[in-house]
């Protein structure tokens, strides 16, 4: 008896959310497909957290391109009264990031989705051609080691097509 019971407590051990993931979240970039430096965008994300085995997210950290500045950043939570603080940070303020506020074990629950929307200003130096964002989601820290995913590039165009014209260079670019 005494083996069984060190037996399923050995099991409760390796069983535990230390072994807890964030496999099959899902980032996409909604907007803007192309921007041209310059201008200030506004990049909207839809984040939805497919965790498997119970593993929340409390940060979200969307990196930009060295050449740009984030200037803000807001989300929707559909309705979920998630407590995310907003920071910027990076050698070059290219880093949003958003945290759980209230020190829980996080705050994006598997099977709720976002949208996260950044102010991004694309610097005049910015090499046109293909750009991307780097997404990178981190768990809720219970367990070891940190629980993160880095997902997918969500890619973008530096110089290409303007999707708006309600800035200068959109407007100039319509005419190139």
């Amino acid at each position: 008896m005494k083996h069984l019971l060190l037996i399923l407590f050995a099991l409760t051990l390796t069983v535990s959310p230390a072994f807890a993931t964030l496999d099959g979240s899902v980032a996409t970039l909604q907007s803007p497909g192309a921007a041209n430096p310059g201008d200030t965008v506004i990049f909207t994300f839809e984040i939805t957290n497919g965790s498997p085995d119970g593993e929340a997210i409390n940060e979200i950290r969307l990196i930009f391109p060295g050449d740009s500045d984030v200037l803000s950043g807001t989300f929707d939570d559909q309705g979920a009264g998630w407590q995310l603080d907003f920071a910027i940070e990076g050698d070059w303020d290219e880093y949003a990031m958003f945290r759980d506020a209230d020190g829980g074990f996080g705050e994006i629950a598997p099977g709720e989705t976002g949208y996260f929307f950044i102010e991004v200003f694309l610097h005049v130096t910015m090499d046109c051609g293909p750009q991307h964002v780097d997404v990178r989601l981190f768990g809720d820290g219970v367990g070891e080691p940190q629980h993160w995913i880095n997902l997918d590039d969500q890619p973008w165009q530096a110089c290409g097509v303007p999707t708006v014209s309600d800035t200068w260079s959109g407007v100039k670019g319509l005419y190139r």
